[in-house]
């Protein structure tokens, strides 16, 4: 008599004993149940590539492949990563291989490919590097004086295959100089290299290139050129000459504005009548400055030299002639316009300005005997007037008398009339 058997779908092919017993007898079968043909997994050979190489992927099934082959689906995470829509295991096969081509990356891709049949999929990843490229270029310090060196930095998109690689160098100017090429060992992404200046006239900026295939970075390096020494270009005076005692005003101009900080110009005179300060400070940005000059009173006249220096350049220098103060006559007077013979009055003459050094002697005289007076007064220095005394005879006539009292210095005369009565 016949029964049926009936199975599950097992994970995995299962071997099942079927057992039938009468009394103490017992006959025994096997039954071979198999699960369902699947992918059992898939790989990639080699698991990272650069971009617009190729791989090979290698999908493996869970059991032989039946009569007529079976086809395993197969898809990619990443257009930069490329596999047909299929894959066909061909009967009594349990793995196929099928290519993996690739595209070339901006940056460096992950990409999963995965095998499918039925219900079952199997994964791998592939990696597709970018072309190895310059990443970015640094110059260290940024600006130099010329003549000094700075230090630049190449750095890669990624690590250096083996053997290293070479990175292409180039200065915009003579100015700042670099090797043809900079070596960045095998594993290291970066790189240092001198950049060496000359001194130019002007300050000047150079840009540095480094090439790698394709790609290139750059960056600017500032090399200044020697500060030009700033010096005086000129001075000078608000007036050639003064009357002792006076004071002027002395410029100093400088050949550029004047450095932070300021610039300090030396001043000197060549006479002691004649003052300056020991220096003058030009504000920084600023290209001259002002001072002043004192003089003292002089008797006679004389010239000094004023000038002005920076440093070790050659400076500049005027000249200030000092007069001395020209003094006349101004006025005479006395004390009473009218008098009785006999009695005496006082006379005053006044000078323009104060008398010299020595005083300023003033002659004196009068046109008539019946008065007298002194031929000569004093007046002292630095004083502006002095009285004499004048005095007179009595008079036997019965008139007036005009009389007039006279007195002269530095060439100017002045008068005064005097009345004697009876």
């Amino acid at each position: 008599m016949t029964f049926p058997v009936t199975t599950t779908i097992p994970s995995t092919t299962t071997t099942a004993t079927v057992t039938a017993g009468l009394g103490s007898s017992m006959a025994s079968a096997t039954l071979t149940v198999t699960a369902p043909l699947s992918v059992a997994s898939l790989s990639i050979s080699p698991s990272t590539v650069a971009g617009g190489s190729s791989a090979t992927g290698t999908v493996t099934l869970s059991a032989p492949a039946p009569s007529g082959g079976v086809a395993v689906s197969l898809q990619s995470s990443s257009p930069v990563a490329q596999v047909g829509a299929s894959v066909n295991v061909p009967a009594g096969q349990t793995s196929m291989t099928f290519p993996v081509t690739t595209t070339i990356p901006s940056t460096t891709t992950t990409a999963t490919v995965t095998a499918g049949l039925g219900s079952s999929t199997a994964s791998a990843t592939l990696t597709v590097t970018a072309p190895l490229s310059v990443a970015s270029l640094s110059i260290s310090p940024s600006t130099v004086a010329g003549g000094s060196s700075a230090t630049g930095t190449v750095t890669l998109s990624a690590p250096a295959p083996s053997g290293g690689v070479a990175v292409s160098l180039q200065s915009s100017s003579p100015v700042a100089q670099v090797g043809a090429s900079v070596n960045v060992p095998a594993g290291q992404t970066s790189m240092t290299f001198p950049v060496t200046t000359t001194v130019p006239s002007a300050t000047t900026t150079a840009t540095i290139t480094a090439g790698l295939g394709s790609s290139t970075a750059s960056a600017t390096l500032t090399v200044t050129a020697p500060a030009a020494a700033v010096c005086v270009s000129g001075l000078s005076l608000s007036a050639s000459s003064v009357i002792g005692g006076n004071g002027v005003t002395g410029t100093v101009t400088l050949t550029a504005p004047a450095p932070a900080g300021g610039l300090v110009v030396n001043l000197a005179s060549s006479n002691p009548l004649v003052q300056v300060a020991a220096n003058v400070t030009v504000p920084a940005g600023q290209t001259s400055a002002t001072f002043s000059v004192a003089t003292n009173v002089v008797s006679s006249l004389l010239s000094a030299a004023i000038s002005a220096s920076v440093g070790g350049c050659a400076g500049a220098s005027v000249s200030l002639t000092v007069n001395p103060i020209i003094v006349s006559l101004e006025g005479l007077s006395l004390s009473v316009g009218s008098i009785i013979g006999g009695e005496g009055l006082t006379g005053t003459v006044t000078l323009s300005g104060p008398a010299p050094a020595g005083g300023a002697t003033v002659n004196l005289s009068v046109n008539n005997l019946l008065v007298s007076l002194p031929a000569t007064v004093t007046i002292p220095a630095g004083q502006t007037s002095a009285t004499f005394a004048v005095a007179t005879v009595p008079l036997l006539s019965l008139v007036d008398i005009l009389v007039s009292v006279s007195a002269s210095y530095g060439g100017s005369t002045q008068t005064a009339p005097l009345t004697l009565k009876p």
